[in-house]
């Protein structure tokens, strides 16, 4: 049985096309993850917020960033995978603690909110990690007015 060359260049398109989902499946997406230096309570449990955090994510294009108490940066990366690099002070005047530290993003995810007072006292990715959800617009209602008596019988 001979095969036609057609025959072969649509088995090299097939495999071609396999050979690249598999690259993408290892190189993965991209995630915008959300550094939280925000106090957080959960199970009972709080996590105060930290003075200052200087935070980068290796991979990311980014430029590094300072979070005091009650801030939220972001970061872009690729990959199922990033390694936070991070240095802390608790209080005001306080050392400035150097902590690196590499978290799994599930795949599921495409924002991902880590709280960074719960991840640096050592909690399980299930305290420290949630999903960024963002809530749809609701149109301004004030702006249109629905007239219903403009054509009322008046003259009878």
């Amino acid at each position: 049985m001979k095969i036609s060359r057609t025959t072969w260049f649509r088995i090299a398109a097939v495999a071609f096309i396999l050979l690249l989902a598999g690259l993408m499946m290892i190189i993965g997406r991209g995630h915008t993850i959300y550094l939280d230096d925000k106090t957080l309570e959960k199970d009972g449990k709080t996590w105060q917020a930290l003075y200052r955090i200087d935070a980068s994510v290796a991979g990311s294009t980014q430029e590094p960033q300072t979070l005091y108490a009650r801030e939220r940066v972001l970061f872009t990366v690729m990959g199922q995978k990033a390694t936070l690099h991070l240095q802390y002070m608790e209080a005001k005047g306080g050392d400035k603690v150097p902590v690196d530290v590499s978290i799994r993003i599930p795949y599921g995810m495409d924002g991902v909110i880590v709280n960074l007072p719960a991840l640096l006292a050592g909690e399980s990715q299930d305290v420290f990690l949630s999903e960024f959800i963002t809530v749809p617009d609701v149109g301004d209602t004030s702006a249109e007015v629905v007239v219903t008596d403009e054509f009322a019988v008046t003259d009878i």
